[in-house]
């Protein structure tokens, strides 16, 4: 089996990135969200997907701590690393809880399929219900417990528990502390029933004769489930070509939200330009932070400073300033079209989720229908 091929997509913790939120500290470190078109990209998946086809135990394919998370996988508000998901369907899948939507095997994708599939066996195994694998919770605990490091690769039927039997009644007291108890009556034994007589059947009508055929007979309507598995492949057909479609705006707005960086970029050192020659003009130094390299989070705020230190110098002059303020404005214009660029590449990423969301429903219909 070739690991060395995918082995890191499970060992490699993923990156971090700072999440604002309430609290004292203002936030946490969270996983950060991959790239769709980077996840596409990644070849270790397809191999990985060839050693499940292959019914490769879980500590060849994951290492020697299969059982182990990054972060949290299952309903909305997990992390959802792709490799995490990936080891749930795998475990699910191996206690027959789990099925996964596509032939090729574990995608690595969330769902609500996977979600109900964690309700369910945290139902069966008497766990809190609530959808999510937590890294040191209690329902990824029994999924190690059920399946083992050594399993064979071969899922199991999924079968609920059977109903525990009544307790058998206890016996009735005969009496107390009674010195000498009368032993009960014992019942006889019972009579055997008489069988009642069965009736006589009724003789059977003849069946009317057939009228004959007036014309050629009906020709047999289409197979229902063949009609349904065709419409559901042209479906999923269609689907996948819109999804192709998605990806390829995607890579287009990225190439868009470049070219506005870039332009953004340049627009930036021109009003930068401008203000350190207002203030080389006025003989001041308030453009000292605007001669170095400025990040983009910080550039409005030294820009402000720089021009409130300006107005000062040049106060009853504001002429001086207009090809400052021309050139700030070109800079605003700049990145505001920034931001309308990332915005329209990140609905486009959210159409792509909802797209592969869509097909896995098809694919799931199809399974259920046997197509």
């Amino acid at each position: 089996m070739f690991e060395h091929l995918y082995r890191s997509l499970f060992t490699t913790p993923p990156e971090t990135e700072w999440a604002p939120g309430l609290g004292y500290e203002g936030g946490s470190r969270r996983i950060k969200r991959t790239s769709i078109l980077d996840d596409e990209a990644d070849q270790r998946f397809p191999a990985f997907q060839d050693a499940w086809r292959q019914g490769t135990s879980v500590t060849q394919m994951f290492g020697e701590r299969p059982f182990t998370l990054f972060g949290s996988v299952g309903a909305s508000g997990a992390d959802n690393h792709r490799a995490d998901v990936a080891k749930v369907e795998t475990f699910l899948h191996r206690t027959g809880h789990y099925k996964p939507m596509v032939a090729d095997g574990p995608n690595g994708w969330a769902s609500t399929i996977l979600t109900d599939s964690i309700r369910r066996f945290q139902k069966d195994n008497g766990l809190e219900i609530d959808g999510i694998l937590q890294p040191d919770g209690p329902t990824l605990s029994t999924l190690a417990q059920t399946i083992g490091p050594d399993d064979d690769g071969e899922a199991v039927a999924y079968i609920p528990p059977a109903p525990q039997p009544a307790p058998p009644p206890s016996p009735t007291p005969t009496g107390g502390d009674d010195p000498d108890p009368k032993p009960l009556p014992q019942p006889g034994p019972k009579p055997s029933p008489v069988p009642a007589p069965l009736p006589t059947p009724l003789p059977t009508p003849p069946a009317p004769p057939t009228p004959p055929a007036s014309g050629p007979a009906p020709e047999p309507g289409p197979d229902i489930k063949h009609v349904n598995c065709r419409d559901l492949r042209a479906e999923l057909n269609r689907e996948n070509g819109n999804l192709n479609r998605l990806f390829e705006e995607y890579k287009q707005a990225n190439s868009t939200v470049d070219r506005a960086v870039d332009a953004e970029n340049a627009s930036w050192g021109e009003a930068a330009s401008a203000v350190i020659q207002a203030a080389t003009n006025a003989g001041a130094s308030c453009a000292q932070g605007l001669k170095e390299h400025v990040p983009g989070s910080l550039r409005m705020k030294i820009l402000v400073r720089a021009l409130l230190c300006l107005e000062q110098v040049v106060k009853g002059a504001p002429a001086d300033l207009s090809s400052v303020y021309n050139a700030i404005a070109v800079w605003k214009e700049m990145q505001d079209n920034v931001a309308k660029t990332r915005a329209e590449a990140k609905t486009t990423e959210e159409k792509i989720s909802a797209k592969k969301a869509t097909i896995l429903g098809i694919e799931h219909k199809l399974s259920a229908a046997g197509c």
